[in-house]
């Protein structure tokens, strides 16, 4: 497993083998999280899409976060509506998908712009304005930012005031099978 860079003065740099551990003791558990879409509260077999809205996050603005205050973050290396974050990178961290049998994200606090992509396992990642959202393992509580910035590629979505022409939800393909 490769190592990730928490940052200078984190645990993680005080204890890179605790870290390692704990990343692949969440590595393994991961499978059964990602089977279920851990966005919002939902009721079993309910096919009701996350939310997505925007919240504060102290001296970063606002960001965009699920519908249960969970901080969403982008990977630098996406493209638009190409989701480069698969295999081991999407056990660290996950991609926000649609319940199985949903169709459309739903938006919330004035955010717009959220669109689909299918992805190779033909579920559907939640993107804003074309860029795949993801959520970070080790944020443990609603409100934590601990992604921000890790390895200089991973970075908090801020709510954008920005528009586009497909401002309404859109699906795309992903044909990628690569990882990151």
């Amino acid at each position: 497993m490769a190592t990730t860079n928490l940052g200078p003065g984190t645990p993680a740099a005080r204890h890179p083998r605790r870290a390692r551990r704990r990343l692949a003791a969440l590595a393994l558990a991961t499978p059964v999280a990602l089977s279920v879409p851990v966005v919002a509260p939902l009721a079993a077999g309910a096919s009701t899409p996350p939310t997505v809205t925007a919240a504060a996050r102290g001296h970063l603005g606002m960001v965009l976060v699920t519908g249960s205050g969970v901080t969403l973050y982008h990977l630098t290396a996406d493209k638009p509506n190409k989701p480069t974050c698969t295999g081991g990178c999407n056990s660290i961290w996950p991609a926000l998908l649609l319940a199985k049998g949903s169709t459309k994200p739903v938006a919330g606090g004035g955010v717009s712009g959220l669109g689909t992509v299918k992805v190779a396992n033909g579920r559907l990642q939640v993107t804003y304005h074309g860029e795949p959202l993801y959520r970070y393992v080790l944020d443990g509580h609603p409100g934590d930012t601990k992604g921000q910035g890790v390895d200089g590629v991973w970075f908090v979505v801020k709510k954008s005031a920005a528009t586009t022409a497909s401002s309404s939800t859109t699906t795309s393909h992903s044909s990628s099978y690569g990882g990151y």
